[in-house]
């Protein structure tokens, strides 16, 4: 390998390009080379394309579970044998980068099917869960996982071990050095009967019976004993379905600015924290991160939160997609999450109450605390760098 590192994002949800923002942050600025997005790569049939499938994420993940749309298409997915759409989706793209030389990271394993040809491919899996279509593709690329437990799934599918890179767990960059003084924190206040401060995060998706749980969740919450922080899109479903169940239900939501400073920090809970972008996401996470006691969210990239950073996770039912059933399972062998389906939701409250204080939440944050490395962004970026 030779060169720069580049990078090519799909710009669909936030999972898959959370993965390359890391990386991305982390790069020396000498070393970064190429960020292209498939968006502004592709037009004509290819851009149509590539429309569609993130018309499939956003609407089609709406109704959930392993009946939606969505979730049926990935199942179906093969990505070793790419058809003539796919061939479609990718010939804009293997045109641009073509004459690159140095790493190509790519965080989508359709992705890593279009570019398999590219000398110096790398597939950055972040993710826990390593589904079908993860494992399968062919080519000669080099994988970054995040632990042990994902690197013998693709090793059992026949990738060879001299072409896996164990990075560690994938945590924002910018919550790693608050990790240890927030557990600490955190730690001692499960321990204590006071109140707990929830986070609520949705995927980049919106699915509607998710926003449901949370929403009906927060609700739940006495104000006073346990405050809720709700992360939403400016202008999604989540956030206009959360102000119109608090007005209905006449409880005061205070909005707050999604650059969070020390104003936000004395304001009111229960909150509702607004972004756009996901920079500014990762900002405003920072900036709540240390106030947090337990996360309710799906089972998807802020599963490392549970398993590396000492932080109750809360999942939402039904897991939409290929990774969240396989997230979802391997944070309930570790004891570090629990499910919350809808129907239970309107319940929270009193789930919360008899988890603290039987002392189950602690222990949960125990198991999820000091057992992996949590700075797979940092040594991800380091490899690349190396082999540039």
């Amino acid at each position: 390998m030779g060169g720069r590192v580049h990078l090519v994002y799909t710009n669909i949800g936030r999972g898959h390009p959370f993965y390359l923002d890391g990386i991305r942050q982390l790069l020396p600025p000498e070393r970064l080379g190429t960020v292209r997005d498939v968006f502004d790569c592709c037009h004509g049939v290819s851009g149509l394309l590539w429309r569609t499938a993130r018309w499939l994420y956003a609407s089609g993940s709406s109704r959930g579970g392993n009946r939606s749309l969505y979730s049926r298409v990935r199942a179906r997915t093969d990505y070793t044998r790419a058809g003539p759409a796919v061939s479609l989706m990718g010939t804009p793209l293997r045109r641009a980068v073509a004459n690159l030389e140095g790493p190509l990271v790519v965080a989508h394993p359709l992705l890593v099917a279009i570019l398999r040809d590219a000398p110096a491919l790398v597939y950055q899996h972040g993710e826990l869960a390593a589904p079908r279509e993860a494992q399968l593709v062919g080519g000669h690329h080099t994988v970054l996982v995040p632990d042990s437990a994902a690197a013998d799934v693709f090793l059992r599918a026949g990738l060879p071990a001299a072409r896996l890179v164990v990075t560690g767990l994938c945590v924002e960059p910018g919550l790693t050095a608050l990790a240890s003084p927030a557990y600490a924190a955190r730690r001692a206040r499960l321990a204590s009967g006071g109140s707990l401060t929830g986070g609520f995060f949705s995927s980049g998706a919106e699915p509607a019976l998710h926003v449901a749980s949370l929403v009906a969740a927060a609700l739940s919450l006495d104000a006073h004993q346990h405050p809720a922080l709700l992360v939403a899109r400016r202008g999604g479903r989540y956030h206009h379905h959360a102000v119109a169940a608090f007005g209905r239900a006449r409880r005061t939501l205070t909005v707050c600015r999604a650059e969070a400073d020390g104003a936000v920090a004395s304001t009111a809970p229960p909150q509702l924290h607004l972004y756009t972008t996901r920079d500014e996401l990762e900002r405003l996470t920072v900036a709540v991160f240390g106030r947090l006691d337990y996360v309710v969210a799906p089972a998807h990239e802020r599963s490392h939160w549970a398993l590396g950073l000492g932080l109750p996770l809360f999942m939402l039912d039904p897991p939409i997609g290929s990774f969240a059933p396989l997230n979802q399972a391997r944070l309930l062998q570790a004891g570090v999450a629990e499910s919350l389906p809808l129907r239970e939701a309107v319940a929270f409250c009193a789930r919360l109450n008899a988890r603290h204080h039987s002392g189950e939440l602690a222990r949960a944050a125990d198991r999820g605390w000091g057992r992996q490395a949590i700075d797979g962004f940092a040594r991800a970026a380091a490899w690349l760098a190396a082999c540039a």
